[in-house]
């Protein structure tokens, strides 16, 4: 009889820890509660009369606050760019190097065309070298009697074969 009587008073024991736990859980999740705002009125009358009259819910409260501060302080850090955003980047810094080069290829036109001008206008239209290249030149005087006598009377003498034609080659050999 004595066992079951043990028995029973383990299992009231039992029962009252873990209804004392639950409590202990239930004012730990309305003190977090309070803390971060979540309360209601009624609420936060009850968490208030337990910061006044029992310590060890203040001590708790205070460990609480401390672990609170102690999140917000944290510093966070910035979130990894996203693909698009760093996409975005990239397309972006090959635009700059096109409008570089871009940048570069008109203005070395630019510099050549300000070259070409500056040659044009030392030696353009009025300057020696087209007035020698513009000067009219005096027609060569042709002697045509020499060309006659020339004609008529070669320096080379040419020879008789090469003035007729074969059929009268052949008739001449054959003779």
């Amino acid at each position: 009889m004595e066992s079951s009587f043990e028995e029973r008073e383990n299992d009231v024991q039992l029962a009252c820890e873990s209804s004392a736990a639950d409590e202990r859980y239930a004012r730990f999740e309305l003190l977090s509660a309070y803390l971060d705002g979540e309360v209601t009125a009624a609420e936060r009358k009850q968490v208030q009369k337990w910061l006044d009259t029992d310590p060890q819910i203040q001590k708790l409260y205070t460990q609480l606050l401390r672990l609170h501060q102690g999140i917000d302080s944290i510093p966070i850090q910035p979130a990894a760019p996203s693909a698009l955003d760093l996409s975005e980047q990239v397309f972006q810094r090959v635009d700059r190097q096109q409008r570089g080069k871009r940048l570069i290829f008109i203005g070395g036109a630019a510099i050549v065309a300000v070259i070409v001008g500056a040659i044009n206008l030392l030696f353009g239209h009025d300057s020696p070298i087209h007035r020698v290249a513009d000067a009219p030149q005096a027609p060569l005087e042709l002697d045509s009697e020499q060309l006659t006598i020339a004609l008529n009377h070669p320096i080379v003498e040419i020879p008789s074969a090469a003035l007729l034609p074969s059929e009268q080659l052949n008739k001449l050999n054959k003779k």
